[in-house]
């Protein structure tokens, strides 16, 4: 199958399709996969099942069977990697652990010379035993969602799920106690919007910088979408809350980022703008689902903001963006650093 593959591949280069490798593996029937080819990343879900029921969530779907193609046609694709331009491997989901071959998934994925990162709940890495098994199997980094800062909040009113929270907390524990580099995706919406700064207190006397925070927006996307107004707050709503707890992760130098595509633009974010990756990544597209204003035009941001998503604009209108006309000496001192010219 490689070698057919890498024949086909050949072919496509020669009729000058740069992006022949992208096509080669998103064509493949062995497994749902998104190619990243910025980032050099695939991205695989085997699942889609999950035993959390967040209302924001638009990787989840309870109305089949679920296998996507399954995880034993995962693992029978994973030599397609190894022969193109790939060097990260993300398995998502759904939530990935209920596959009971997933430590195999990983091992082959790291075998083959892959830096894998898991994106889960974090549940099952409450079992020493388990996180030991995915440590040994290769992976190197955990992405956890963890949305609220104490039980009561994510297991009532956000996951669903009696008993979620604190297990999802000890999988954190356990993954760092076993050697794995933990991130916690925390994304911002309308049920836990108030709680920003509480999390980001937890998350100092918990773990310190021995975690880093992935920050999101809700995106009005999946589910979201058709829930918009119980679930996609207004940035006016979320901004004051968030500035606090921004302070408290800089006055604590907690590792923290806010995504730049889920993320919420830089010129809102002020004082804080230095937190978010769009401001110092290169020009990006802006995306279908995303819109920008006329002010994007002036500002310094502009290239690598992706701007906000659409359907957050038809349900609020604009938040207030506007141009900054001159980055602060942070951003200014980091993107010298990387030879980005602000």
């Amino acid at each position: 199958m490689l070698a057919a593959l890498e024949a086909l591949d050949a072919a496509a280069r020669a009729q000058g399709d740069p992006a022949a490798w992208v096509r080669t593996l998103t064509a493949s029937d062995a497994v749902a996969v998104t190619v990243y080819p910025r980032d050099r990343r695939v991205e695989l879900r085997p699942t889609l099942a999950c035993d959390h029921h967040c209302a924001f969530c638009n990787s989840v779907d309870r109305s089949i069977e679920n296998a996507m193609h399954g995880a034993a046609d995962l693992r029978a694709s994973v030599a397609l990697w190894s022969a193109f331009p790939v060097f990260r491997a993300t398995v998502s989901g759904g939530e990935p652990t209920l596959l009971k071959d997933l430590p195999a998934i990983v091992a082959d994925l790291a075998v083959g010379g892959l830096l894998v990162e898991l994106q889960t709940n974090g549940m099952a890495l409450a079992d020493p035993c388990y996180a030991r098994r995915l440590r040994e199997a290769g992976l190197h980094t955990a992405l956890v969602s963890l949305h609220a800062s104490h039980a009561a909040l994510s297991d009532e009113r956000i996951t669903l799920c009696p008993g979620a929270w604190a297990r999802t907390v000890a999988g954190v524990d356990q993954a760092l106690a076993h050697g794995i580099a933990v991130d916690l995706s925390h994304v911002i919406h309308r049920a836990n919007a108030h709680d920003t700064a509480a999390f980001m207190g937890f998350v100092r006397e918990r773990w310190g910088r021995r975690v880093r925070v992935r920050l999101a927006f809700v995106a009005p996307t999946g589910a979201a979408s058709e829930r918009a107004a119980d679930v996609v707050p207004a940035l006016p709503e979320v901004l004051p809350e968030l500035r606090r707890a921004l302070a408290l992760a800089q006055s604590a130098r907690l590792r923290l980022l806010l995504v730049g595509y889920c993320g919420i633009p830089p010129c809102l974010l002020a004082p804080f703008e230095h937190v978010s990756e769009s401001a110092y990544r290169g020009r990006v597209d802006v995306p279908d689902d995303h819109v920008k204003f006329e002010a994007c035009r002036a500002c310094v941001y502009d290239a690598g903001c992706p701007g906000l998503w659409r359907g957050y604009v038809d349900a609020h209108g604009d938040p207030g963006v506007r141009a900054v006309t001159r980055a602060p000496a942070r951003v200014r001192a980091v993107s010298w650093l990387t030879r980005r010219v602000i």
